[in-house]
């Protein structure tokens, strides 16, 4: 915490009893019904009930192992050279290994959901802008690169291919789209 940041106190704010409320809340839902609580829905049962189950499966794979501790993403974090025999040689466990891949995963994956928002929320958020479809397009085209993946060539310790490699790969899916 900043030092010098000005924290009030929640009695100054919430009365007592609305703590004491929200203190005392059971785990348990149809406990929670019973005593009064306001009970809302998973953010699961609701992915599942607006049609995006599927996005919110792939998400909570791609960023649950990101908030929640695991021994295999703080190895993944290791990243080193070999020597001849085989042997790791030396290495830095830093979270600065993977910054260009969350950098290129909010980028992407940020862009894809804004998209998805806008798409099916373009009228009430923005009523005055024009064209939709141009709009989204142009979204469309900062998704046309490599999307990051999940697992990554730094996570096993791999050199990825070279930028040309990748522009080549492109090149050549497009070419058989056409």
């Amino acid at each position: 915490m900043n030092p010098t940041q000005i924290v009030l106190s929640p009695q100054k704010l919430i009365p007592q009893s609305r703590i004491d409320f929200v203190k005392n809340k059971p785990n348990d839902r149809k406990q929670e019904l019973k005593k009064g609580y306001k009970v809302l829905p998973s953010v699961y049962v609701m992915a599942k009930k607006t049609g995006y189950e599927e996005l919110y499966t792939y998400f909570y794979y791609a960023t649950s192992s990101l908030v929640h501790f695991r021994p295999d993403i703080l190895a993944k974090m290791a990243w080193g050279t070999f020597g001849e025999d085989g042997r790791l040689k030396d290495y830095t466990v830093s979270i600065k290994n993977f910054s260009n891949y969350y950098l290129e995963f909010n980028l992407v994956y940020g862009t894809y959901l804004f998209k998805e928002f806008i798409g099916n929320h373009f009228y009430e958020v923005a009523m005055s802008i024009e064209n939709k479809l141009d709009w989204i397009k142009k979204i469309d085209a900062l998704l046309d690169r490599d999307w990051p993946e999940l697992v990554t060539f730094e996570h096993m310790n791999i050199k990825p291919p070279s930028s040309i490699i990748r522009i080549l790969k492109r090149a050549t899916y497009n070419f058989k789209e056409e």
